[in-house]
């Protein structure tokens, strides 16, 4: 494990690595300043916006409803299913 770690830091940018202490969800405040999300507040994964703010990856997904979610735990399940599909198909890395 050791040896995989080192590997991958190694072929990671500092931007990838900066991206992985990141989580999607932030305060509701900031959220709602953001611009650009990558997800409308219905849960709606919005590719085209995931590749600016998601280009470079994402560290995790917590507690949606910090937000003010407005689905349930399917929805939510869909949504974070959808944004680590794209992630793993459209950034730089493979992560086995």
């Amino acid at each position: 494990m050791d040896q995989r770690v080192e590997d991958l830091l190694a072929r990671m940018t500092l931007e990838e690595k900066l991206a992985q202490i990141e989580s999607v969800w932030r305060t509701k405040d900031l959220c709602e300043r953001r611009s650009r999300l990558s997800w409308t507040r219905k849960g709606v994964f919005l590719p085209d916006s995931a590749k600016i703010t998601l280009k470079n990856g994402i560290g995790r997904f917590p507690d949606p409803a910090r937000i003010q979610w407005n689905g349930g735990p399917r929805e939510m399940a869909e949504l974070t299913n959808a944004i680590q599909k794209w992630v793993k198909e459209n950034t730089r890395l493979e992560f086995r």
